[in-house]
C-alpha cells in the first residue's frame, strides 16, 4: 500500500508532486523508455516550475484555453503540471490526429493557445507556444507565487463525441481529479514501489490520468511503451509492475512473441487491457503468453473505472467486462429506470463518487444522461446469473433489420469463436428496404485460408436472421491508437467491398 492509502490521505496531484518532491526528492519518478532518461520527483516539480513561469509569462491565465500536443511525452506531462499548479485550464489533442483535424479541434474548442513541439497550423486567435525538453531544462526561472488552487475550479477538460454526434467537453475540477485518484488507486493494489505504464500516448486522457493518479499516490511511471516489439525489452529493463494497455496491442504482442518471452514479464504485479472489451479466448491467451495477473476493466471517462474482469474466481462469459468494484456502482435498468432481473438486457449506468456532474456546454444534449446521481453510459447489457457485467455494446448502435433487435457485440462475439479469426467490428449499414443491416469487417489469424461466405455461413448457422448481411475480409480491423474502431473507414471498407461483389455477380 501507498503511504497515503495507508494513513487515508488525500492528496491532488500538485500537492502530491511538491510534497514528494520534498520527502522522497532523488527517487525516480518518471522513465523515458524512448531517451532511456529518468527523473526524480524533485527534477520532475523543478521542470514544472520552470514550465509555470513560461506558461504565465507568454500570458497564459485562467481565463484562457489551453491545447497540449506535444509529440515529446515527457514535455507533455510537465505542460499538463504547469498548467495544473499555474491554474490555467488545458485539453489534450491527441499527437495521431491529422493536421487538420487538430485545427478544426482548436477551433472548434476556443483554444486562446497551443502548446506543441511540432508544425501545426494554428486558426486565428489561438497563439502557439512551444519549448523543447533541452530548452525547457535550460530555462531560467523565477519563484512562482501561485494562489491556493481553489478545488472548484476547472483544472483540464476531456475532449469527447456525445450519442447525438456533438463533440462535447468533460470539465474536470481539482476537486474531482483529487477524488478520481483517490478513487483509481484504492481499487488497484499498489506500493511505493509500484512502476506503472500506459501503452497509448499521453496526449490520450487515459494515460494522463494514470500520471496524476501516481502524482497522488506516490509512485513512478514509465513512458514511451507504445510499440509491442518493445514491451518485453522495456517491462524487464525498467521493471514495470502495473501496465495499462488494448486489446489491438495485446493481440500483437501475443502474435508475434507467443510465450517465448514470458520470462521478460514477471515485474508485472497486473496488466490491464482497456478500452474495449476482451474475448476470454484472448485473455486466456495473454495469461498464458504474458503474464497470469492479466484483466479487463471498464468505466468511462465521465465516471471513472468501474468494473474489473479478473477471471479467476470465476469463468468469463463473452462480452464480459467484469464485476462492479462496489455493490450498487453498476446497474441495469430498463426504458423506466428500474433495475432488471439477472440475464436481462437493458441500459447500463455508473455511479461513483469521482464522478461528473455534466459537460461544460450546459445545453448540450447529451447532459440529460446525468440524472439522479447516475451516468447512463449508453452501453447495453445485462448481468449474469454469478453476477458479471455482459456487455453488449452501444445502446446508439443498435440495428433493426426486419424489425429484430440486433447489437455489433452479438455478431463480434460469435464470430470470435471461429479458430480463423483474428479481429472483426460490426457496424450498422444504411438500407432502403430494410433500414438497416449488420455490415462487419474480419481480419485472420497468419496464415488461415477461409472465404466472406464461409464465414457468412458460420455466422448464419449460430446467428440466424442475426447474422452479418455484408462480410469483407481485410488485412486488419481499422483501429486508433487505443484500440477503438474507426467507423468511417470500416464503413468504407464494406461498401467498397460489396459494389464490385455486386457487380461480379452481375456479369456473371
Amino acid at each position: 500500500m501507498t503511504e497515503q492509502n495507508a494513513i487515508a490521505v488525500s492528496r491532488g496531484p500538485i500537492e502530491g508532486l511538491q510534497y514528494y518532491a520534498e520527502t522522497k526528492a532523488h527517487q525516480l519518478f518518471v522513465i523515458d523508455s524512448v531517451s532511456n532518461t529518468g527523473y526524480t520527483w524533485a527534477e520532475v516539480y523543478g521542470l514544472v516550475c520552470r514550465m509555470d513561469h513560461y506558461l504565465q509569462s507568454a500570458g497564459c491565465t485562467s481565463k484562457d484555453r489551453l491545447a497540449i500536443s506535444c509529440a515529446d511525452e515527457i514535455v507533455t506531462l510537465v505542460a499538463g503540471l504547469a498548467c495544473l499548479k499555474a491554474g490555467i485550464p488545458f485539453f489534450l489533442l491527441p499527437f495521431y490526429l491529422s493536421p487538420t483535424q487538430k485545427a478544426n479541434t482548436l477551433a472548434q474548442m476556443g483554444a486562446h493557445y497551443l502548446f506543441t513541439d511540432h508544425e501545426i497550423e494554428t486558426p486565428p486567435g489561438t497563439q502557439l507556444l512551444g519549448l523543447s525538453r533541452g530548452a525547457l531544462s535550460a530555462y531560467t526561472y523565477g519563484v512562482q507565487n501561485n494562489p491556493v488552487i481553489d478545488e472548484e475550479a476547472i483544472g483540464f477538460f476531456v475532449l469527447g463525441s456525445g450519442t447525438t454526434g456533438a463533440s462535447k467537453l468533460m470539465p474536470f475540477s481539482h476537486r474531482i481529479i483529487r477524488q478520481r485518484a483517490d478513487w483509481a488507486n484504492a481499487h488497484t493494489d499498489i506500493s511505493e514501489h509500484t512502476r506503472y505504464s500506459v501503452t497509448v500516448h499521453l496526449t490520450f486522457s487515459s494515460p494522463f490520468f494514470r500520471s496524476l493518479y501516481a502524482l497522488a499516490g506516490g509512485y513512478s511511471i514509465v513512458l514511451g511503451l507504445l510499440d509491442v516489439r518493445r514491451f518485453p525489452q522495456a517491462v524487464a529493463q525498467y521493471q514495470v509492475t502495473h501496465m495499462l494497455s488494448t486489446v489491438l496491442q495485446m493481440e500483437q504482442l501475443v502474435s508475434t512473441f507467443d510465450n517465448t518471452k514470458k520470462a521478460a514479464f514477471l515485474s508485472l504485479e497486473q496488466l490491464s487491457v482497456s478500452f474495449s472489451t476482451v474475448h476470454p479466448d484472448l485473455l486466456t491467451a495473454i495469461k498464458r503468453c504474458i503474464t497470469p495477473y492479466a484483466c479487463n476493466s471498464y468505466g468511462c471517462n465521465e465516471t471513472g473505472g468501474a468494473a474489473r474482469l479478473d477471471g479467476d474466481a470465476y469463468i468469463a462469459l463473452p462480452g464480459s467486462v467484469g464485476k462492479p468494484y462496489e455493490e450498487g456502482s453498476v446497474e441495469v435498468v430498463d426504458k423506466e429506470d428500474c433495475p432488471v432481473s439477472a440475464n436481462a438486457r437493458g441500459s447500463i449506468r455508473i455511479k461513483t463518487p469521482c464522478m461528473l456532474e455534466g459537460y461544460a456546454d450546459p445545453d448540450l444534449p447529451d447532459n440529460a444522461n446525468f440524472r439522479d446521481g447516475w451516468f447512463y453510459t449508453g452501453d447495453v447489457g445485462y448481468f449474469s446469473d454469478d453476477g458479471q457485467l455482459i456487455h453488449l455494446g452501444r445502446g446508439d448502435h443498435l440495428m433493426i433489420f426486419n424489425g429484430i433487435n440486433i447489437y455489433p457485440a452479438e455478431i463480434e462475439q460469435t464470430l470470435l469463436t471461429h479458430p480463423a479469426v483474428k479481429d472483426v467490428a460490426v457496424v450498422p449499414i444504411k438500407h432502403k428496404l430494410h433500414q438497416e443491416v449488420p455490415g462487419c469487417v474480419v481480419s485472420l489469424v497468419a496464415g488461415a485460408q477461409m472465404s466472406e461466405m464461409a464465414l457468412k455461413r458460420f455466422a448464419a448457422d449460430l446467428l440466424g436472421a442475426k447474422a452479418p448481411a455484408l462480410l469483407t475480409i481485410a488485412e486488419s480491423v481499422p483501429r486508433n491508437p487505443q484500440g477503438k474502431i474507426i467507423r468511417s473507414e470500416i464503413a468504407h471498407l464494406i461498401a467498397s467491398s460489396v459494389v464490385p461483389n455486386q457487380a461480379a455477380r452481375a456479369q456473371a
